[in-house]
């Protein structure tokens, strides 16, 4: 495909886009296995707070709660967003083939 430079994203932002992502997942995946547990699946009650896991619930500090209910929220929302970013490429892609015909 013969597409102008710098039209599209190249390959080399992509793969980069998914290593922070592979990343970002093997980070939680260590963070909950230290915690015991994601905030995700956790509760907070009476000012104590609790990450969860298919065990049950752990107790964390407040600060340990917060970072990893975060960090769940952005391990979803990159993963969210690669899908996203492929198909944008794609449309783009076909929208640049169309107007070359």
């Amino acid at each position: 495909m013969n597409l102008p430079q710098g039209e599209l994203v190249d390959d080399a932002w992509r793969t980069r886009l998914l290593l922070v992502a592979v990343a970002n997942a093997a980070a939680f995946a260590i963070g909950t296995q230290v915690l015991g547990g994601d905030a995700l699946r956790g509760k907070s009650v009476l000012g104590q707070y609790f990450v969860g896991s298919r065990e049950g619930f752990s107790p964390v500090s407040e600060l340990q709660y917060n970072y990893s209910f975060l960090h769940a929220v952005f391990v979803i929302g990159l993963f969210a967003c690669i899908p996203l970013h492929l198909l944008l490429c794609r449309l783009r892609a076909r929208s640049i083939n169309v107007q070359d015909q």
